[in-house]
């Protein structure tokens, strides 16, 4: 289960952690075998994910539409943010994200290295969970 947990907090959920456009990133209800106090603490870190992706679809949604209203000026008028104060904050966005990449990173080579799952498992919520406060803070 830490692969797919590894790649729903990635931004690509599958069938353990399923996306739901209101509600984001979640546990699904097919597995009835989870404890609910594991089920909590994935869904704590479900969060984390559902952050993580509405910021990365800001970021591509907005970086594509300052180039294309850099190159058709007469659409300026039509609406819609753009500019390159958006660009900038999207460009800052985007690195402000890179250390929860890395962390991402640094937890699947643990992965790959076989780590006891006790072990891992704390690992998982040190890297991720440190993550929550500045994302609080963004949204």
């Amino acid at each position: 289960m830490i692969h797919e947990l590894l790649l729903a907090l990635s931004g690509y959920p599958g069938s353990i952690f399923t996306w739901n456009k209101r509600s984001g990133l979640q546990v699904s209800q097919d597995f009835p075998f989870l404890h609910p106090s594991e089920t909590s603490v994935l869904n704590r870190l479900c969060r984390l994910g559902t952050d993580y992706i509405r910021f990365t679809e800001f970021i591509e949604q907005y970086t594509g539409h300052v180039q294309q209203q850099d190159h058709h000026p007469s659409q300026q008028g039509q609406g819609g943010l753009h500019g390159i104060y958006l660009r900038a904050f999207c460009t800052g966005l985007d690195s402000v994200l890179q250390p929860y990449r890395q962390a991402l990173l640094d937890l699947e080579q643990e992965v790959r290295e076989e780590i006891r799952e006790r072990r891992l498992w704390d690992s998982c919520l040190g890297h991720v969970l440190e993550f929550e406060i500045p994302f609080d803070v963004v949204t």
